[in-house]
This record gives C-alpha cells, structure tokens and sequence, in this order.
C-alpha cells in the first residue's frame, strides 16, 4: 500500500509480530474469545471486531445493548444496508433521526457512512452542529471520507456539503435522491469545500446536459469516477465529457503498429486535418500485416516499463482493475469485517484517494437518449485514457421513420482496441458487441417475436453491414466484460455465439499460459487477459408470453416474403427499384469464420449463378458530383461543418455495379435515397472488412439504414419451428462439460507419477478458468 511517510529505521528494522500473519486466518466468530486472552490481542482483534460493527452483528446475529466509550472509538464504518432492527439499541438512542444527530459524538474515528436504501431519515439531521475547531482542514484529525445517501426519500439541504465535516470526502453517492442537484451546482467553489472528492455517484436524478455541464465545472479535474447512470443524458454530453479528456495528453500511440494498427487521419487538398462538428477529427485505424486479425505474436506481451516520470504513458496492460464501488473503497480506507484499519495518514495515498488527474471511470447505462453515435464520438475524444465503461444499452439511431426502436453496441468493436482505447479494462456494454443481436422494441409486435425477430432478421443484417464481433483476443488487454440485455430464450444462434466467446476466451488462456510456461523468469511480463465474464439477462418470458410458441414458426422469420418483409417502407431489395435482393440462403453465411488463432473471414461466397451473370449497373449512378480520384469515378464531392466553415470532403460511392459484397451493394442502393446521404466519416474496420477501401469517408446514414427494417403487422405463419431454448441452461451445461473434462485432465497430470497416461483424456480446448458470473433479471 502507498504510504503518506517514508518508515523510519526502526520501523524497517523490526519484524512485526506473529499475530499479523495470522489474524488473517482467524474466523470472525472467534474475535470476541480472542480479545480476552491478552491485550496484545486485543489490540490485534477488537479493530478487525468493530471497524464495521453492523455488518459484524449481522454476520454473527449479535445485537449488543450497551458499547463502551473506549470501543466506540474503534469504529470506523457504519454500513446500514441490510441491517435496520437493534441500530437504535446500538447506541441507546430512540429513533434513527435522532441517532444520526450522535454519529459525530458517538463515533469520533467513523470514516465511512453507508445508509443506502433506508429511507425512514432526515439528512439535515446529520447537520447538527458541533465545534468547528475539531474539523481541521489538514486532515490531520478522522473525518468521515465515504458517504453514501442513495434512495434517501428527502432532497439534501443546499448548503449540506458547506459544513468542514465533510471536507475530506472521497467517495460520495447521492443516487435516487428526489430533488436537484444545486448543492453541488451552485456554489462555484464546490470543489474547495470538497477538495478530496474522487468518486462521485449520481444516479437516477433527472439529470439533463445543462446540469452534467454544471458538475464537471464545480469538481473539474478532481474526479476520477463519475456514475450519470439512469439520468437524461443525449449525445450532446460527450463534447462536455470530452473536456475532461482533451486537456490531458494522449496515451494513444503507434509504437505497437504491427500488433495492434495505428490511428491516421484524413487530411484535406491543404494537408490540413478534416473535421467536423459532429465526428470531429476524421481518424481511422491503419492495420499492419497483423493487426487486422488480431493474431500478432506479442500480443500477450505486457507494455515495457516507461523510465520517464514525468511522461504520459498508457497502462502497461498487466495491472490490476482499479474499482469505484463502495465496497472497495470502505475496504481500502476504513477496512472491513476481520481486516485491520488503515493507518489515517497512509488514506490518502491509496487508490481511491489519489486521483490521476483525468476520468478514467464512467457509467452512462441507463441514458435512453444516448445512442451508439455518441459512444463512438467519446471514444474517439477520449486519447486513451477510459479505464472502466458502462454503457448497457445505447440507442441505435434509424434514419427511417418507424416505430420500431432498437438498441445495441453494433459497430462498435473497434472502439475497444488498444490502439484507440489504450488503458480499457473493464467494460459493460450491449450483448450485440458478441452476438451481433440488437434489442428491438415495437408496440406492434410481443416481447417474444421482437427477441426472435432480433436474433434471425437483424442478426444477420448485421453480420453483413458489420462482420467484425468482439472476440477477447481484439483486446486481451481488457480484463473484465459484462454483456447486457441478454434474452432468455433462443433458437440456437446467439447461444452459438456465446459458446463460441467462452472458446475463444478458453485459447486466449491457453496461448498466454503456455507462452508463461515456455518462458525463463527473465522473459517479458505477460498480460491477465479476460479473467470475468459476466452475463446480464432480461426477465424469465412468462407463460402467457411462452403460450403457443410450440406452434410459432420462428423459421419463418428468415423466409420473409415480400409481402412480409418491407425495407424503408417498400418491398424487399429489388433490382427494378434500385435496391439489392438478398436471398435468404446468402444472409444466414457465415460472416467469421471458425478459427483457431487465424485472421477472421469476412468473405462472403457468391453462388455459380451469380457469377455467371453480367454486371448490373444500378439505374441512379453515376451519382451528380462524381469526381475523379486515384483514376476512379467512385467518389462525390461533400462539405462537412466544421464550426462556422463550410468544409470539403470527397466521400467514397463505389461503381454502381453490383458484386459480390452486399454491404456494399445495399449502401450504393441506398444512395438512391438523396436524405441518406449523410453523416459523413471515415469508413470503420467493419465496414472495410464489408467492402469498403480503407481511408475513405463513406456517407454511415447510408451504410447503417443497412440494418433498418419494419416488419408489416400480417401475423407470422405457424408451422413445425425451431427448437426454442434456455439461454442460460445451455450455457450451464456447456460449462460442467468443459470443466469435467478439465478436471479429469488435472487428477490424470496429477497421478502420472502412478502410472496414469496422460493421453487417455483429451486435451480439453474450450474450458475457460476465469470468473463466469450469470446474473438473471425480473
């Protein structure tokens, strides 16, 4: 742990004593004995017995009537959550609002105030006075550093975080708290009454732009945590958040090229770099030889140490994850149940307490106006430095009137690559960055068809407009990875590509474990790669919504006729009308190969009587402003807004003939639509692997309407369907089978000595050993 003061020579001389080491080992039922043996022992145990004493009493079932003075200093932490009957018996008190009047008298070392979810108290109660002197602005003197209010059923006073006694806060959640935030608003000099504060959770309070701008004007650079979940955020936010990123250096570099791409820019006629108000600079990814299939060699290796202090640098891809809640930091600055209290002067050099002068944590789930735009454009802006982010459910913006809304983090891989997110450990987001499945919500159609309409029709949309899914070695930087929103049931293809993640995290283990094995101890640092996968699932369907699904022919929904099947309102993609017909067969290939360590496939196979028909040129091309570029007539002349200048651009449209690339051939169709020719950016790793060359600006209002579709309201027919499966049972299953077989191999390797022979069992090569976590919703 960091220290506040070099130790003195007897401090490093001296050993420590043996109770230090085992302490740790003693059962916490057994503290209370243990303080009566000696003083040396009560020394030792009756911190570790109160620092937390409601968690203790709730853990042991005690509930004690009576607590000396000489023990109440002992306390560090007051942790209500679960723990409501015998606080008052606690400390003798009648009533919880008048008990909170005596948390300053009764408790002179608390460090840590947890009253979330009790909702019986006035907050003003907290503000009874007391002597001014004892708050000392040094921090010489325990002030309470944690304090969280979360679902409290009365708004804050305004002037409650004027007082001294909260000078030195490092943690604060004010979440689910009816009323504003003027607080923390407006006072201009909030960041001097509160000068430590580093994590700050605002959840579910209505939140707008304006007030998001408000905050990070009171605190700005202090924070390094900022939770926005469940508030009204839009996309305009990120220029706001973006602030706290362009002040600070980049730690995005090109120095790993070949193992990891670099980021370039598109320049204009002037060699001056291209912008726009709504993409800002026009960056894209240039691949190596390598990079492009995530397979490089070193990829596992650990970035070497940086001898310059004072230089900004990334991570180096090995440390562990830095968390942000409340349990951690009531661990690293008051303790916990049966850990010693750390020292008050060594508090502030922990983690929680020292903040590296830029946001490196960020929730934003639960904003219904925050589309997967503005997850790309925070990404872009951000130089690097994002550490955690969670975003569980991003609006897909459709350029197409419709009812139907949709939801997910399609597109959206390359934004999690080292080369653009350098220090990204952990993060949440949509399930379609994997399954390429995006939620869909239409008033028009049940929960159940919008799941299957989900997985078959849009799924496989997607994996043509964007053919590259987030596989664990794209990043094995990363560590941790939450997919959201996932449904419970399945007609096979998402539950295929779950399984086929956790195999690919299983040899991403492997290759690392194995470069560790063959090493010498001299040999580079390797990184952790993916060690938590965590699975969020929506509500169990209930019966009346699983009735007759025996009956429903969900094959039907990959067979939808014209009649059935409209895109932008007409019927299908049909050559006559300028649109590009996709036979069902084609959408349902394999967009990403089955590999093992080798590039992905992104090919797309033409049958023979597509190949020996003649080229068709679609009827609006040549498009009006076609330019000559490179000796092609494949590009228009644009102008894109930068500030107030009118900025040109030429924006690649391809040849108007159809080929092999049905991206391709369905965004020069819907170049036809002239409102589609918008939203200009450079072309993505996806849409480079779809067709498009790279280091060209495509018009994305054309490219994504790729994806967009209405279903008419005729009812589906019903016939013999596919089988509907348990998501999370099959997942279950595919697990104790890999780990059987994983544990047969081991008692083998484990009794070779006696004779076993290793080769009876095979080499398991799809069981991950990492933290699979499932949690079910509803």
């Amino acid at each position: 742990m960091h220290m506040a003061r070099l130790p003195s020579y007897g401090e490093a001389i001296s050993g420590g004593h043996w109770l230090d080491l085992v302490a740790p080992y003693v059962a916490v039922c057994d503290y209370a004995r243990a303080c009566r043996v000696s003083c040396v022992f009560y020394n030792q145990f009756a911190p570790r017995l109160w620092n937390d004493p409601l968690q203790t009493f709730r853990l042991l079932g005690l509930l004690p009537h009576q607590v000396r003075a000489a023990t109440r200093q002992l306390v560090t932490s007051l942790d209500f959550r679960g723990f409501v009957s015998g606080c008052s018996a606690l400390i003798d008190y009648q009533g919880f609002s008048k008990t909170l009047q005596l948390f300053r008298i009764r408790f002179p070392a608390i460090r840590c105030i947890v009253l979330d979810g009790l909702v019986d108290y006035n907050p003003a109660e907290l503000l009874r006075p007391r002597n001014v002197a004892d708050f000392c602005p040094d921090g010489s003197v325990p002030l309470p550093l944690v304090l969280s209010l979360g679902h409290c059923s009365l708004p804050l006073p305004n002037n409650f975080f004027l007082e001294g006694y909260w000078r030195q806060l490092v943690y604060l959640d004010v979440s689910d708290i009816p009323g504003s935030l003027h607080g923390l608003t407006s006072n201009a000099s909030i960041h001097i009454v509160l000068p430590n504060l580093r994590i700050l959770k605002v959840r579910g309070r209505e939140m707008k732009d304006e007030s998001l701008m408000s905050v990070l004007h009171s605190f700005g650079d202090c924070l390094w945590s900022v939770d926005l979940s469940r508030n009204s955020l839009t996309d305009a936010a990120v220029r706001l958040l973006a602030s706290r990123f362009l002040s600070r250096p980049t730690v995005q570099t090109d120095a790993y090229f070949a193992t990891e791409g670099k980021i370039s820019v598109i320049k204009d006629a002037e060699g001056k770099v291209v912008r726009s108000n709504s993409f800002g600079d026009f960056i894209y990814i240039s691949e190596s030889s390598w990079s492009s299939a995530f397979s490089h060699p070193e990829r596992h290796l650990a970035d070497s140490p940086a001898y310059d202090p004072n230089a900004q640098w990334r991570l180096g891809g090995h440390e562990c994850l830095r968390v942000d809640n409340v349990e951690d930091a009531k661990t690293s600055m008051a303790g916990g149940v049966g850990k010693p209290i750390p020292d008050w002067n060594d508090v502030q050099a922990t983690e929680n307490g020292r903040g590296p002068g830029v946001l490196t944590h960020l929730h934003l789930g639960g904003n219904a106006n925050f589309t997967v735009k503005g997850v790309s454009q925070l990404f872009r802006q951000a130089n690097g430095h994002l550490r955690h982010f969670d975003c569980e459910a991003p609006s897909i913006f459709t350029s197409v009137k419709t009812q139907t809304r949709l939801s997910g983090a399609l597109g959206c891989s390359h934004l999690f690559r080292p080369v653009m997110a350098s220090n990204l450990q952990s993060l949440r987001i949509h399930h379609s960055l994997v399954t390429q499945a995006p939620t869909v919500r239409d008033p028009s159609m049940s929960a159940m068809e919008c799941v299957l309409f989900a997985e078959t029709v849009l799924r496989e949309r997607a994996e043509i407009a964007f053919p590259i899914a987030f596989i664990p070695d794209l990043n094995p930087r990363l560590q941790s990875l939450t997919l959201t929103c996932l449904p419970r049931i399945s007609t096979g293809p998402l539950i295929d590509r779950l399984i086929r993640f956790l195999q690919l995290a299983a040899e991403q283990e492997k290759a690392i474990q194995s470069t560790v094995d063959t090493n010498s101890r001299r040999s580079p640092t390797m990184l952790r790669g993916l060690r938590h996968i965590r699975l969020e699932f929506g509500a169990t369907p209930s019966d009346n919504e699983t009735n007759g699904l025996e009956d429903l022919d969900t094959g039907a929904l990959l067979r939808l006729s014209k009649d059935d099947f409209s895109f932008f309102g007409e019927g299908g993609w049909d050559l006559e009308r300028n649109h590009v017909r996709a036979d069902a067969d084609d959408r349902r290939a394999k967009r990403i190969a089955e590999r093992s360590g080798s590039p992905i496939s992104i090919k797309i196979e033409s049958d023979d009587a597509s190949q020996t028909k003649q080229p068709v040129r679609l009827a609006h091309y040549p498009l009006p402003a076609t330019v000559d570029v490179d000796g092609t007539h494949e590009h228009v002349r644009a102008t894109v807004q930068w500030e107030d200048k009118a900025v040109g651009v030429y924006v690649w449209v391809g040849t108007g003939i159809l080929g092999v690339d049905h991206a391709v051939n369905a965004y020069m169709s819907n170049l036809a639509n002239h409102s589609l020719q918008t939203d200009i950016g450079p072309a993505t790793p996806d849409q480079t692997a779809a067709g498009v060359p790279s280091g060209v600006c495509v018009f994305n209002a054309a490219w994504d309407a790729i994806l967009f579709t209405e279903v008419k309201k005729d009812p589906l027919g019903r016939a013999p369907s596919q089988e509907l499966r348990d998501v999370v049972q099959a997942i279950r299953q595919f697990r104790i089978g890999t780990r059987a077989a994983y544990a047969a191999r081991r008692r083998i390797r484990g009794s070779s000595d006696e004779g076993g022979n290793l080769a009876k069992v095979p080499l398991v090569q799809d069981h991950w050993s990492g933290n699979l976590e499932i949690l079910l919703g509803g």
